[in-house]
């Protein structure tokens, strides 16, 4: 009897480790497609029928101004940030369908340690492109030379090198936060999906459902005041920290603070809601949350008899976001928006 409950103890242990080892494997940023090394990467490679010279390629936008920069971002939201993310982090919508994932742009390792020539043939030829050595589906990056231009291509290298280079270096001495570095800001990291104006119609509105967020209209969904209102300063850079999960937009903590804080003061000068505030000497009305009362059955009767009365009609009777208004719930510029599955947790926006 003995030797039984050890030997079951040594199997439950034996599987346990290996399940530990699994779990660090598949979630480490290293269980992706490694790039190639330098041996394997060829020489030549065939582009459009014409033989091309890895090593006489050479970016003709490397100069990285604020237009090239710009229509390289532009291009990269049309194609490339469904997978590779916002952040080019690998952190895409589509990031997590694919095995192994995306590549994360940002890593020091990733192809910022290649010359840009490479990557160019890494875009062109995707992963059916790599050497024969490597099988199919090690990489489903797919090819563009038949879809993009070799232009639009060095555009897109010129924004991925130069923005997610700049995780990489250490920030100088930070100005008091302001609405001019507020606007520069915005113009680098937002205004390709809330648009140059902030009207939410940047590149990336025409693939992102909810529609970005329009600045202009001096609201946004989650906040500490009351229906109607404009946001606190607060929860501004709340919403800016932690982006908004289940939308396209991402968190952006890692900016410096001060770059954060600008955001919020040029933000706050795209709506005219913002100014009224001010010059009416208004402030801010916070709303009280009562403490969560404790759980028992009588708590979660009475939470359900709230829920059949006022969250139902739109997040259904079970919760999973089919309640009968479903087909009728638009936002305020009447686009169609769908009520959360509340039986799906990991899903909740701020959750």
């Amino acid at each position: 009897m003995e030797s039984r409950i050890k030997s079951r103890n040594y199997y439950r242990e034996g599987f346990l480790h290996l399940f530990i080892i699994c779990v660090i494997a598949i979630t480490s940023p290293a269980w992706g497609f490694p790039p190639p090394p330098s041996e394997d990467v060829p020489k030549t490679f065939l582009l459009k029928g014409k033989e091309v010279a890895l090593n006489g390629l050479k970016n003709p936008f490397k100069e990285a101004s604020k237009e090239n920069i710009k229509k390289g971002g532009i291009l990269y939201t049309q194609h490339c940030f469904f997978c590779h993310g916002d952040l080019l982090d690998g952190n895409g919508l589509f990031g997590k369908s694919f095995f192994p994932p995306p590549a994360d742009f940002t890593r020091l390792d990733s192809i910022l340690s290649r010359p840009q020539a490479y990557t160019f043939w890494r875009i062109m030829k995707g992963g059916k492109g790599l050497p024969v050595k490597y099988e199919p589906w090690d990489s489903a990056m797919p090819a563009w030379e038949d879809t993009l231009s070799a232009k639009d291509v060095w555009k897109i290298i010129t924004y991925i090198y130069e923005v997610a280079g700049e995780r990489h270096i250490k920030p100088g001495k930070q100005a008091p936060p302001s609405q001019e570095r507020g606007e520069q800001v915005y113009m680098q990291k937002c205004a390709y999906c809330h648009g140059d104006k902030g009207k939410g119609d940047g590149p990336a509105a025409d693939y992102s459902m909810p529609q970005p967020r329009n600045l202009t209209k001096g609201h946004i969904k989650l906040r500490s005041t009351s229906f109607g209102k404009i946001p606190t300063d607060a929860d501004l850079l709340h919403a800016i920290n932690l982006g908004m999960r289940g939308t396209t937009m991402p968190g952006w903590k890692h900016l410096p603070e001060n770059d954060r804080k600008s955001l919020v003061i040029y933000i706050k000068s795209l709506s005219k809601k913002f100014k009224k505030f001010e010059k009416r000497g208004k402030t801010h009305k916070i709303l009280k949350v009562s403490k969560q009362p404790v759980l028992t059955e009588e708590s979660v009767a009475r939470g359900k008899e709230l829920f059949m009365m006022h969250c139902s009609g739109c997040h259904g009777v079970e919760g999973r976001g089919d309640g009968v208004t479903t087909q009728r719930i638009i936002d305020y510029s009447s686009n169609a928006i769908w009520p959360r599955n509340l039986s799906q947790p990991w899903t909740f926006r701020r959750g």
